[in-house]
């Protein structure tokens, strides 16, 4: 399985769109916690070597 890893913009314009039709949490997104969050989840696959989609999401 591939896995896609997208940079934090790609992300925001994401949830841009979904926000756009549906309800959700709306506000100013805290761009260093995303990266953090996003950066997390690129060592789990790159370093401890996950290519579970279900173990990457448990992360």
């Amino acid at each position: 399985m591939d896995i896609i890893c997208f940079p934090f913009e790609r992300v925001i314009e994401i949830n841009a769109f979904i926000l756009k039709t549906e309800p959700g949490m709306k506000g100013a997104v805290d761009i260093p916690k995303l990266q953090g969050a996003l950066g997390r989840i690129d060592n789990a696959i790159v370093y401890e070597g996950l290519d579970d989609v279900f173990e990457i999401a448990a992360k």
